[in-house]
C-alpha cells in the first residue's frame, strides 16, 4: 500500500533526473556535430538546448557556440550579438559572461559599425569584469582607444608612435 503512495514520487524524481541529463546529452551531441563540421545539425541541437532547457548549465554554453557559429557570416552578426547578449544578461555569473560582453562590443564595433553600442558593451566590461581577465581588459581598452577609427588611422598612429620612440631612443 505504501509503495503506491511512494511510486509517483519516485517516478517524478526519475523523470527529473533524466531531463536534467538530457541537456548535457544534447550539448555533447551538438559539440560532436560541430567538431565533425556538421554545422547545420550542431546549430539545431544548440538551439534546442536554448529553447528546451533555457535555465540549465548547458544553455550558456549552447548560446556561446551559437554566437560562434553565427559570427562566421557577417549577415548573421546581429544573431551572434543576440546570443552573446543573452549570456551576459541571463547568466551574468557564468564564466562565459565576461568574454560574451567583450565579443558583443567587438561585433558592434567591427562588424555592425555601431560605435555607440560597442562603447556600451566595452564600458560594461570594464565596470563588471575588468578584474576577471587582464588580457581581455587590455583589448577592451585598446578597442575603446581606437573606436571609430579606420584600420589605416590606427596603423598610422602606431607608426607615428614607433617613429617618435625611435627618435627619442637615438637622442639618449
Amino acid at each position: 500500500m505504501k509503495l503506491h503512495r511512494i511510486l509517483p514520487f519516485l517516478l517524478l524524481g526519475f523523470l527529473a533526473t533524466c531531463s536534467s541529463n538530457r541537456d548535457k546529452e544534447l550539448l555533447d551531441k551538438a559539440n560532436y556535430a560541430f567538431q565533425a563540421k556538421n554545422i547545420a545539425e550542431a546549430t539545431t541541437l544548440y538551439e534546442q538546448i536554448v529553447n528546451d532547457y533555457p535555465d540549465s548549465p548547458s544553455a550558456p554554453k549552447a548560446l556561446y557556440a551559437l554566437g560562434s557559429i553565427y559570427q562566421t557570416d557577417p549577415k548573421n552578426a546581429a544573431k551572434a550579438l543576440d546570443a552573446y547578449e543573452k549570456i551576459a544578461t541571463q547568466f551574468p555569473k557564468d564564466s562565459l559572461a565576461p568574454r560574451s560582453v567583450f565579443v558583443c562590443g567587438f561585433l558592434a564595433a567591427n562588424v555592425l559599425n555601431d560605435t555607440a553600442k560597442a562603447r556600451k558593451y566595452y564600458d560594461r566590461y570594464l565596470a563588471e569584469f575588468a578584474a576577471v581577465d587582464s588580457s581581455i581588459t587590455r583589448s577592451v581598452r585598446l578597442e575603446l582607444a581606437n573606436l571609430g577609427k579606420t584600420p589605416e588611422q590606427v596603423l598610422q598612429e602606431l607608426q607615428n608612435t614607433a617613429n617618435a620612440q625611435s627618435a627619442n631612443g637615438h637622442r639618449d
